[in-house]
């Protein structure tokens, strides 16, 4: 299992028919559309565009990576006691990726614009996301404190 580190493993949220899930991952695994870059990740050869119709085999592939929400939760609490800071940094959640919406959001603070590489036909924007989250699967909510939000926003 891998742990979060600021700009290089992240957390990403994903939708595919119609079912949220977490996985935390090398980031390079989601630039969407790879054509001009070229990909070098084992979980991504011969899916150069990830898109509603690669996920499937995509989500297969990266099985291992996929976490709940309590799992993340207790990583994120676990981390925070040790050093609060660099949790903040290391448990944000980095991207949104609505597969059933075609719709990517990002709030990655570094350099990799991935909202510049979605396929064809799907909307990419670098956005504050939160609000696309049930209140159920924000990890970053413990015992009502926010740690991410500022104020909850009851969604």
């Amino acid at each position: 299992m891998l742990s979060p580190y600021y700009g290089e493993i992240i957390i990403v949220g994903t939708v595919y028919k119609k079912e949220f899930n977490w996985y935390i991952t090398k980031k390079d695994l989601w630039i969407l559309d790879t054509t001009d870059e070229g990909t070098c990740e084992e979980e991504r050869i011969d899916i150069p565009i990830l898109n509603e119709k690669t996920a499937k085999i995509f989500f297969n592939n990266i099985l291992k990576y996929k976490v709940d929400t309590q799992f993340i939760r207790m990583e994120f609490i676990k981390n925070f006691e040790k050093d609060a800071e660099d949790s903040l940094y290391n448990f944000k959640p980095a991207l949104y990726v609505n597969f059933d919406q075609k719709q990517l959001f990002s709030m990655f603070p570094e350099y990799t614009s991935f909202e510049e590489y979605v396929p064809d036909g799907w909307i990419g924007k670098y956005h504050i996301f939160y609000d696309m989250i049930e209140t159920k699967h924000k990890y970053w909510i413990i015992n009502k404190n926010n740690y991410f939000e500022g104020e909850e926003n009851g969604k």
